[in-house]
């Protein structure tokens, strides 16, 4: 199971999330971004080699800890299910 650690930067204009997740093998086959569904259509994922995961949101999203909680269920369900063990 993937385990993440969850750091949030606030920039000018977007909030920077990042998730660094505990595995030691580099994660290529996902070095492309990620978009969720409608729902979170907010939200821009980029998975990165070296285990980093990057949220891009806009600020002044009301929803924006609702939408981060999603996709942090959502990205480990990815994981657990495509990152080999």
């Amino acid at each position: 199971m993937a385990k993440l650690k969850f750091l949030k930067v606030k920039k000018k204009h977007k909030q920077i999330f990042f998730l660094k997740l505990t595995k030691k093998k580099k994660t290529t086959k996902f070095n492309n971004s990620l978009f969720l569904g409608n729902y979170i259509s907010n939200i821009k994922i980029y998975i990165f080699l070296y285990l980093r995961i990057i949220f891009y949101s806009k600020l002044g999203v009301n929803n924006s800890k609702q939408f981060t909680l999603i996709s942090l269920f959502y990205l480990k369900n990815f994981l657990n299910k495509n990152i080999k063990k």
